[in-house]
């Protein structure tokens, strides 16, 4: 039988992550916004985990220092979307495959949530209309909702 949590649990659960992205789980940061970081090659184990030699395809910043809300009742948290104004960064040599939400703007902050990328009706968390992103190309996200696993 599957591990299931009440929601009062896995809206507390919610609230860590939300409070780690907004204040950097106590870290003193760089000055700005939290971001989300698209990668290539293998996802590491957790966003604790540094990455090395995985390439980055786009970098998208969040609008504001707090990008994310508790939807109590629902254990999500849902994600204003990010500046699409962000052109791809690198070249993208094996297709984009997952990504990080930082704490600050470039990744050099506290990795909070790991996120798999595929494409469009793939079932990945972020889909993309191509995984397949050329440097200067524009990549644009228009909503992210993470649920609590149950």
């Amino acid at each position: 039988m599957a591990v299931t949590l009440p929601m009062s649990v896995r809206n507390a659960q919610a609230q860590v992550i939300v409070n780690a992205i907004h204040d950097g789980g106590g870290e003193t940061l760089p000055t700005g916004a939290p971001c989300l970081i698209i990668y290539d090659g293998v996802r590491p184990t957790d966003p604790s985990v540094p990455v090395s030699a995985q390439t980055v395809c786009a970098i998208l910043n969040f609008p504001s220092l707090t990008p994310c809300t508790l939807n109590p009742g629902e254990d999500t948290i849902t994600f204003e979307a990010p500046d699409d104004e962000t052109s791809a960064t690198g070249s993208d040599v094996n297709g984009a495959t997952w990504a990080r939400i930082w704490t600050d703007y470039d990744g050099n902050g506290i990795g909070i949530i790991d996120l798999s990328v595929g494409s469009v009706g793939s079932g990945a968390d972020i889909e993309l209309n191509s995984t397949s992103i050329s440097t200067g190309a524009t990549v644009s996200i228009t909503g992210l909702t993470y649920q609590i696993p149950n």
